[in-house]
């Protein structure tokens, strides 16, 4: 059975839901559920609409495929989809190609229950993970290095 406050989400409309949601200082976005695995647009935050390049009133009602790369739609996809199946919490690691470079994040999303206990909605929380995932990379990076020069000076003492 759907949260009460859950239940109060999927009754709000766009202005009241974007009043609460533009404060917050990560991206966040609220999705239709339409049904077969469709998903529309109902509110992004303006750190969203930064992050995409486009604003709410230009994505607001449009089909996820129509506002970013169709095959990373039905990527990201099959995790929104979770969500409404099992009507849980479903995390995941998401990318996006920005200006200055791909960057990453740790999107959580969660379903919004109507009245009658269906999942109407789902808030989508992203958390910018992009620092961390280079900091990785260059560890492995590093590591790598580090080990093929002494597998290097393993092979030179084992041949003095």
């Amino acid at each position: 059975m759907g949260h009460p406050v859950s239940k109060l989400l999927s009754s709000l409309n766009r202005a009241l839901v974007l009043e609460t949601i533009n404060p917050i200082g990560t991206a966040v976005f609220v999705l239709d559920v339409v049904g077969d695995g469709t998903f529309r647009v109902f509110a992004i935050n303006r750190h969203t609409e930064k992050d995409i390049g486009m604003p709410v009133d230009s994505v607001a009602g449009k089909k996820l495929e129509e506002i970013m790369d169709p095959e990373h739609a039905r990527w990201t996809g099959r995790f929104r989809q979770q969500c409404v199946e099992t009507r849980s919490t479903v995390e995941f690691e998401d990318f996006f190609d920005a200006p200055e470079g791909r960057r990453y994040s740790r999107t959580t999303v969660v379903p919004i229950f109507s009245h009658d206990d269906r999942v109407v909605r789902l808030f989508g929380h992203g958390v910018e993970i992009t620092a961390e995932k280079r900091a990785k990379e260059k560890l492995r990076e590093s590591e790598a290095r580090y080990r093929h020069v002494v597998e290097d000076q393993a092979d030179f003492i084992v041949r003095w």
